[in-house]
């Protein structure tokens, strides 16, 4: 099983992901993939453009490939479909052409069709604002992955979505966990 924790920054997918790593049971054999924006050396989010997302897709499915050649189930921390809506509000923000834009998305899209997501978990963002953050640009991607979802889903591609909306981190936490479990049947 394949899965991801999708939402804009700053939403509690890498918390969230720690919080995995230790409460999912041991057996289960389900490996984590770590956000690959860290590393990238590009400039990220409103500072972007399509390097940076280019970069970010790449090196996800790159993530994506090995964790299914070393664990039977896997969860990552972002999914390609964060590629494609990161680069949607981009292009719209003129940060990149629509024909970038478009590589982008056929890439992600292409990759989400021969490597499906079993479930997808979105984290809706949280009432406080990121230190440096823009909450007009968080509220933009967050608008932009439920045209994303619905647009794929549109398309036949079935997503199955968990949306996670509690502002509790621990709750947030607590949901998530019994997201991964009911949807790996662990």
């Amino acid at each position: 099983m394949k899965g991801a924790l999708i939402g804009t920054h700053h939403t509690g997918k890498t918390t969230a992901l720690a919080f995995l790593t230790y409460n999912l049971p041991f057996r289960s054999q389900v490996g984590i993939g770590n956000e690959v924006a860290i590393d990238c050396p590009y400039p990220l989010n409103e500072g972007g453009g399509f390097l940076t997302q280019w970069w970010i897709l790449v090196h996800q499915i790159e993530r994506e490939s090995k964790l299914a050649k070393w664990y039977p189930n896997f969860i990552t921390d972002r999914g390609v479909i964060d590629s494609i809506v990161y680069a949607r509000v981009l292009a719209d923000k003129g940060k990149m052409t629509e024909n970038e834009f478009q590589q982008i998305a056929r890439t992600a899209t292409a990759w989400m069709e021969l490597f499906p997501y079993d479930f997808l978990i979105y984290l809706s963002p949280l009432d406080e604002c990121p230190i440096g953050g823009s909450r007009d640009y968080m509220m933009e991607l967050d608008r932009q992955f439920h045209l994303t979802i619905a647009s794929l889903n549109g398309h036949g591609m079935n997503l199955q979505v968990y949306p996670v909306v509690h502002q509790d981190k621990q709750q947030r936490n607590e949901s998530i966990l019994k997201a991964v479990k009911e949807a790996m049947r662990l």
